[in-house]
């Protein structure tokens, strides 16, 4: 079973458990969604769906992250508007939809469930074969605004949403589940904090999943 490790920005994420990600990271595929690129900037991927995220950002990510590293977006944000300056990080796109039901019908196309991290869920969802074995282990998806935090770093800055939607974030992965589990997805919730229930996504340490 293939395993994706996607970092979220909850404000539970913590210095370890980014560290016991590196020590294992040559073993699994690591997703850093958005600004948690500063904090792992050995990922995967860099995922982020927002076309003002990209503005503000996109510079400093083509400085921070690694060789290997390629970013992701969805369909309209990165091709009209950027190209790969240091040319050496591929850009990528997918058709996204908002009719959850899709997800039956159109298991090839990537549900868009209105945040970076959901999105991200759907990208790996979409690597490699349909029904293909895979885990999903998710770490700063906290859904909430942890001791009055919404990210660990703060506030995004002005102009950009700060998780106004956890709610509707929980009610999307929540309707996700049973799609998931049809096409042989396991995931975990490894956030030290969340509002995710536990019977909406199993929960367990990120270094039992990974041992």
């Amino acid at each position: 079973m293939n395993t994706y490790v996607i970092i979220g920005s909850g404000p539970s994420l913590t210095k370890n458990q980014i560290n016991y990600l590196f020590s294992q990271h040559q073993n699994v595929t690591t997703i850093a969604t958005n600004n948690n690129y500063k904090l792992a900037p050995w990922a995967d991927y860099v995922f982020a769906s927002d076309l003002r995220w990209w503005r503000e950002y996109y510079d400093d990510v083509c400085d921070t992250v690694e060789n290997h590293t390629e970013l992701r977006t969805i369909e309209g944000v990165t091709k009209p508007l950027f190209k790969n300056r240091k040319e050496r990080i591929p850009l990528y796109w997918d058709y996204v939809f908002r009719d959850f039901e899709r997800l039956s019908s159109n298991p090839f196309d990537l549900y868009h469930g209105g945040c970076s991290g959901l999105l991200a869920m759907e990208y790996v969802r979409l690597l490699g074969e349909v029904n293909e074995p895979k885990k999903i282990i998710l770490i700063g998806f906290d859904m909430q605004h942890t001791e009055g935090k919404t990210h660990w770093f703060g506030d995004h800055p002005k102009g950009f949403i700060n998780a106004n939607a956890c709610d509707r974030w929980i009610y999307e992965i929540e309707k996700m589940m049973p799609h998931y589990r049809q096409f042989n997805i396991d995931v975990v919730n490894c956030s030290l904090q969340t509002a995710i229930p536990d019977k909406v996504v199993r929960r367990n340490k990120l270094e039992e999943e990974l041992k």
